[in-house]
């Protein structure tokens, strides 16, 4: 049998994996008197900021010589109210966001003095724009693009949503409407905060349920002003010779026919370059709910910094992308409900016995990052 070669730091790692074997297998006795094998070094593992209203979980690496060790080689010490269960180093919300540093110190029970520490600062959150509506504040939010001329629907200027048990609901409806000598069969509900709330960086998130039959398309996003016309404008870009520059950010797109669960839904940053934006590159990510989206309320958020864009949902960071740290635009929220009339259209065919759709929102919330 052929045996490859064995580095001289492969042999290191592999007798001090033995070693650690043995500590196990006796109590840590046959540790005694041994001096310092390897360099110790802990951190957070997969580490993402959390986000307000969560609390911090990240799993604890401890490390000697690269070499992962078990927890049970060391004394773990915890700042009041912080918390370890199954690795995972556990912050509570209201603990983080009153916090300014944490420290956490590992020691090792085999060679006394041998100890690291490992310090954390929390990002600060500053509210900047809260609604929870209690009801419809059109000082905030403005009807979001008036029709959709040779389609037979139209985002109607009429007060097509309503305030219900403290959420707002978007429809989407068989009706008719008229606008400019155009009739349309049915509406579509869409609001923003163009002339109100604009924003650059920070945390944006919203609480939503979801409507269950195909046909429509709800939306959570980010566009700035003038981005079709305004070639200098955008909200940020990525690093490298073609200078790709983002208009849109999709913090949510869910239909219920992106999956036979109702889970699941689209996370997409548009980024377009070249003469006059004539490229484009959509990066995008498919997240998913624990439940079916219609079943209940979940909370999607983007965190958008100086380096990078990352999706959270109920809390927890499932994207990143790591972007350049040019300034870009402010953005505004939109928050719509589109439905679709053709078999092949990606977000499904809208079918008169589904009608109306409900979109619900339960808030909707931004702050700055420090």
């Amino acid at each position: 049998m052929k045996i490859g070669r064995i580095t001289k730091k492969g042999f290191v790692k592999a007798i001090f994996l033995i070693l650690i074997v043995s500590a196990l297998a006796t109590g840590g006795g046959f540790f005694i008197g041994l001096p310092l094998l390897g360099e110790l070094e802990i951190e957070f593992e997969d580490f993402y900021h959390p986000i307000p209203g969560y609390d911090a979980e990240f799993k604890l690496k401890i490390t000697e010589n690269s070499v992962p060790m078990p927890y049970s080689l060391y004394n773990i010490d915890l700042p009041e109210g912080v918390r370890m269960e199954n690795g995972m180093v556990i912050i509570p919300y209201e603990t983080w966001s009153n916090t300014s540093q944490f420290e956490i110190t590992v020691s090792s029970k085999m060679n006394q003095g041998k100890t690291k520490s490992l310090f954390y600062s929390p990002l600060k959150y500053n509210l900047t724009f809260n609604d929870d509506f209690d009801f419809y504040n059109n000082t905030k939010w403005t009807v979001f693009g008036d029709n959709w001329p040779g389609a037979p629907a139209a985002v109607t200027k009429e007060n097509q949503f309503e305030i219900r048990d403290g959420a707002l609901v978007l429809k989407t409806e068989k009706r008719v409407y008229v606008d400019q000598n155009i009739t349309y069969n049915y509406t579509r509900d869409a609001i923003s905060t163009a002339d109100s709330f604009n924003q650059r960086l920070g945390l944006f998130t919203s609480r939503v349920k979801m409507p269950k039959d195909p046909g429509v398309i709800t939306a959570f996003w980010l566009w700035i002003k003038y981005a079709i016309a305004g070639a200098g404008d955008y909200m940020l870009k990525l690093d490298g010779p073609e200078g790709k520059h983002c208009f849109e950010i999709d913090i949510f797109e869910y239909g219920p026919v992106f999956s036979q669960t109702g889970n699941a839904f689209w996370f997409s940053q548009h980024f377009y370059w070249g003469d006059g934006h004539k490229y484009h590159q959509n990066y995008s990510n498919f997240a998913t709910t624990a439940k079916p989206m219609h079943e209940g309320f979940n909370e999607i958020s983007l965190l958008w910094t100086n380096t990078s864009t990352a999706l959270y949902v109920n809390g927890k960071m499932v994207y990143r992308l790591q972007v350049s740290s040019d300034n870009g635009n402010a953005a505004f929220m939109i928050l719509s409900l589109y439905n679709g009339f053709s078999p092949d259209s990606w977000h499904g065919m809208a079918e008169d016995r589904y009608f109306p759709y409900e979109f619900l929102v339960d808030f909707t919330r931004v702050y700055q990052v420090g």
